[in-house]
């Protein structure tokens, strides 16, 4: 690896694996979210565009219970990626394991709140706009997949900030056995006549 592509690996690297661990922890959570959303609504006859407020509130209790599973689905896969492969943490003690697991899930259901909030409410107000679906580079942002995609950049880019400051953030290393000699030997009384004897 040449001098440039060292700096620029250090300077990016780990937001280049970030992303991927993100893409591949989006697939499983937006998947789940899709397959449960978009199946049960049809099994149900559900209209995720409709305005009947009858019908928008089934489809909203549809939406939440999608969001929830794809959120569940999602946490379980990124813990373990985003630990060892993006933020090189190689800490398995159980207490720090524990730690570290817990404070991971608190921050994603601060983000979940924020992400249910989009599923739920941005759909139902592009709809009360008249929102009319477009076609992009072979898609067809529906209120629901434009939501997805709104909500993908502005979670990501919180989780990543959560993770890096907080869940996952560097302490200090331990001295090396040889250096806390070194200092214990410095805060030592020296040796006097008193004590020698």
């Amino acid at each position: 690896m040449t001098a440039k592509q060292e700096k620029f690996w250090k300077n990016f690297g780990e937001f280049i694996v970030y992303s991927l661990v993100g893409l591949a922890t989006t697939i499983v959570s937006y998947g789940v979210r899709s397959l449960i959303l978009y199946s049960f609504a049809r099994m149900y006859g559900i209209d995720l565009n409709s305005t009947d407020p009858t019908m928008a509130g089934r489809g909203s209790a549809l939406r939440s219970a999608a969001q929830t599973a794809g959120w569940i689905a999602a946490v379980l896969f990124a813990f373990l990626p985003n630990k060892v492969l993006v933020f090189r943490d190689k800490d398995f003690r159980k207490s720090v394991f524990f730690r570290q697991f817990g404070t991971f899930v608190v921050s994603r259901i601060g983000t979940y709140f924020l992400e249910l909030g989009l599923a739920v409410l941005l759909p139902l107000t592009l709809n009360s706009l008249s929102y009319r679906p477009f076609r992009f580079v072979g898609v067809t942002f529906t209120a629901d997949i434009l939501t997805m995609v709104v909500s993908i950049i502005l979670v990501t880019a919180i989780n990543y900030l959560i993770g890096k400051l907080i869940v996952f953030r560097k302490s200090r290393k331990p001295k090396e056995e040889g250096e806390q000699k070194a200092d214990a030997g410095k805060t030592a009384a020296p040796p006097n006549a008193d004590n020698l004897g």
